[in-house]
């Protein structure tokens, strides 16, 4: 996993990832949040839509009919969990040590 990469990627499509959510939605859904509460022209969202799917780094994952996208929580705790190694945030964040305290406790 490239985390400067992943980082780009979802700064490229930050509003479709916005849109997303923890949800999963139709692509057609995407298109039309982008054309509609971003202001795209069609073609501009299909290329948006386009690119989103196709990037290699990614924390998505998409339908087996290829017909709809969500956010992959395993890779995006892989992606969160390899950040903190670098920046070390979490060192600084009382969430975290209550977090790491849970999984102490319970694992």
């Amino acid at each position: 996993m490239s985390v400067e990469e992943i980082l780009k990627y979802i700064g490229t499509y930050w509003e479709i990832y916005r849109y997303l959510g923890r949800e999963e939605r139709y692509f057609d859904d995407i298109k039309k949040y982008l054309m509609k509460e971003c202001d795209k022209p069609e073609s501009t969202a299909r290329a948006n839509i386009s690119g989103f799917k196709t990037a290699r780094d990614t924390i998505i994952k998409i339908s087996q009919d290829g017909k709809s996208v969500s956010v992959d929580p395993q890779k995006w705790n892989n992606l969160f969990w390899t950040m903190d190694e670098r920046i070390r945030f979490t060192d600084y964040d009382d969430r975290a040590k209550e977090l790491k305290e849970v999984f102490d406790a319970y694992l």
